[in-house]
């Protein structure tokens, strides 16, 4: 029996690499050139010249002081109306709620418990990261009038970047009927457990 033995490989293979280190050998140069080569010669504009017209001696500079004004060391004091039958200007501040409508709490909180399951997992996934989460989040969210899910703030243990993503997404998916007289703001919390 006779063993025969491959003839060795004619080339040495690195020829490819020799190509991409003279590439980057020359990329490397031509960045060099253009790093150190002076600016073009930029054309400048051709320089108006302004004829001046004597318009007389330049303004004082100095500034003109009015008579003395007497300051009495008296405390700031209303100073009545001089019509005492004159009306006074009262301003009032109203503080307006943003989403001033109203909605059934009954069907929010029976949609909200419909969705308990989507909220859970979102809890179960986060749980595999930090087995050690338990607690309440609250969440605060605005009803549009058209019933879909506006703003959405949340706080408690939906903090972390992934929990926070999956919970709101499942809120955002959320349809609600579409409150009275405008939009509405709901808060709600939920319990998490093992």
């Amino acid at each position: 029996m006779s063993t025969s033995i491959p003839p060795p490989p004619t080339g040495s293979g690195n020829g490819k690499y020799i190509a991409i280190g003279l590439l980057f050998l020359g990329l490397g140069g031509g960045a060099v050139y253009l790093a150190l080569r002076k600016p073009a010669a930029v054309d400048t504009p051709p320089v108006r010249t302004v004829s001046v017209v004597d318009a007389g001696p330049p303004p004082s500079l100095t500034p003109t002081i009015a008579a003395n004004i007497d300051l009495s060391d008296e405390p700031d004091v209303e100073v009545p109306s001089q019509d005492a039958t004159a009306p006074r200007v009262r301003y009032v501040v109203r503080y307006v709620d943003q989403c001033p409508g109203t909605i059934d709490s009954a069907r929010v909180d029976g949609i909200l418990a419909g969705s308990q399951g989507g909220f859970r997992e979102c809890y179960n996934r986060e749980l595999r990261s930090n087995p050690t989460l338990r607690g309440g989040a609250t969440v605060r969210f605005t009803i549009t009038p058209s019933g879909a899910v506006g703003d959405i703030s949340s706080g408690g243990i939906v903090r972390s970047g992934p929990f926070r993503a999956c919970f709101e997404t499942i809120l955002r998916r959320l349809r609600f009927p579409a409150p009275r007289g405008g939009c509405v703001v709901k808060e709600t919390r939920f319990n998490f457990s093992t």
